[in-house]
């Protein structure tokens, strides 16, 4: 925005002021079609925002006034991490919002300084605001550090700036929307959009709009781990190209943060994912509150059942001699899902058993202490019928399977659990989700010898 509109705001802002008793006090920010000022009223400091008068004018100008008063619905309302919004007034050919204030940082200028322990609490309160947008049937569309505040203990987390909010529908001809048929702006900030979205290559719809809002939440999950911004290499070179390009193609690399737990990086690369079938199939609102730590549970439900301590089990997986990047790559996963299992549950007898024949298939057997029982979770890698490259996603399908010992191993068809890239190197965000499903599938067959300890059947599928 030129410094002669700048200028005009502020001249509209100083007599909205002085028309109501107060006093316009510093510009806090702005952006293409508004600004923002401190203003001090009788009753204390409030953000108000005012926008261009010719931003309101013609069919565009249609658009952003259903938008304002899609704002205006939401005064008084009841999130307490949503800034709320006072009052609304369409003066002098133009609108001015009051707000909320809140002398705090944006989230952008303290990513190098939130401490790793606040990042989920700080989640919980974004997640909050976006879910209770989402039940009234709301889009912010916009949601970046920028219009994250952060408070200076790293307590509270306000996610303001709904100028380009709409209502969720698969209407394209809705006057909040700026779609019209196959004629669909990109309206927010592209470096922090969804493939789907940055190119808008799918019609508004109900599924559209939240997979926005998972990748979005993923963004910032991004910058907070990262402590840098997404895609920051290619924004720096002022390459729009650059920046569509990674949009589309390039995945972050989380292995280095070794102080950030897994289940955390792993739902981080879940909202980030590119397709965005597969981001609705991996994410949705329950996954964002702190994963329960059942592991100890399990520790002490697998005692339980041998009241002996069991020395671990040290067998590895034969690595395959062939040159096939897709051996290659499944052995480096089953590895690690092996690996991870082991140092959970330590003293429970692990054995791998690989499939002949079929590198792309492994079983993993556990053997439970103190019973002729074991669980046998599959774990298979299917890939897409493209040629393995560095973009690639390949589905990663496990289930579970108690069974009486002795028996041959048990290969049962799994579900999708995981999305691996072999052109990364996210290999710990993977294992971790495939450990999550294992030690379902271990709940379930402790469950099972809990209340049965020699069950009559010789096989009973635990799911995946």
């Amino acid at each position: 925005m030129t410094e002669a509109r700048l200028e005009e705001l502020k001249m509209l802002c100083e007599r909205y002021a002085e028309r109501r008793g107060s006093k316009l006090l510093n510009r806090l920010g702005f952006g293409g079609s508004a600004a923002v000022y401190r203003l001090q009223t009788p009753s204390g400091e409030v953000a108000l925002k005012v926008y261009l008068p010719s931003f309101l004018q013609g069919e565009a100008g249609l658009a952003e006034r259903r938008r304002i008063e899609l704002q205006r619905g939401l005064i008084g309302h009841s999130c307490h991490s949503l800034v709320q919004f006072l009052c609304i007034d369409l003066e002098e050919d133009t609108c001015f919002i009051q707000m909320e204030f809140f002398p705090w940082d944006d989230l952008s200028k303290v990513l190098a300084v939130v401490p790793r322990d606040r990042i989920y609490p700080l989640l919980g309160q974004l997640v909050s605001a976006l879910h209770f947008l989402d039940e009234r049937l709301l889009v912010h569309r916009d949601v970046k550090p920028a219009n994250v505040l952060i408070s200076p203990d790293f307590q509270r987390l306000i996610v303001i700036d709904l100028g380009v909010v709409r209502n969720v529908s698969d209407d394209e001809d809705r006057p909040d929307g700026t779609d019209h048929g196959a004629i669909r702006p990109f309206i927010a900030t592209s470096q922090y959009s969804s493939p789907e979205y940055l190119f808008r290559t799918l019609p508004p719809s109900p599924e559209l709009w939240l997979g926005l809002t998972f990748y979005q939440i993923g963004g910032v999950l991004h910058d907070l781990i990262a402590r840098k911004p997404l895609f920051d290499e290619e924004v720096q070179t002022g390459n729009r190209y650059a920046v569509a390009y990674a949009v589309q193609n390039k995945m972050p690399d989380f292995d280095q943060f070794a102080d950030v737990p897994g289940d955390l990086k792993a739902l981080t690369l879940n909202c980030l994912t590119k397709d965005p079938r597969h981001r609705l199939r991996l994410v949705s609102w329950d996954d964002f509150s702190p994963p329960s730590n059942d592991l100890e549970g399990i520790r002490k439900r697998l005692a339980s059942l041998d009241h002996r301590k069991q020395r671990q089990h040290a067998h590895q997986q034969e690595i395959l001699k062939q040159a096939l990047d897709r051996k290659e790559f499944a052995t480096k996963i089953f590895e690690a899902i092996a690996s991870l299992v082991r140092e959970q549950f330590a003293g429970l007898m692990l054995e791998p058993i690989p499939i002949q024949d079929r590198p792309n298939e492994l079983v993993l057997r556990c053997h439970l202490p103190g019973v002729s029982w074991a669980v046998d979770f599959s774990l298979e890698i299917v890939w897409p019928t493209a040629s393995l490259d560095a973009e690639l996603q390949v589905e990663v399908l496990g289930g579970g399977v108690l069974v009486k010992l002795p028996s041959e191993p048990s290969f049962e068809k799994g579900v999708f659990i995981a999305l691996a890239s072999p052109g990364s190197n996210n290999i710990q965000a993977t294992t971790q989700q495939v450990l999550n499903a294992a030690q379902a599938c271990l709940s379930k067959a402790l469950s099972i010898l809990e209340e049965e300890s020699d069950p009559a059947q010789q096989k009973i599928k635990l799911g995946g």
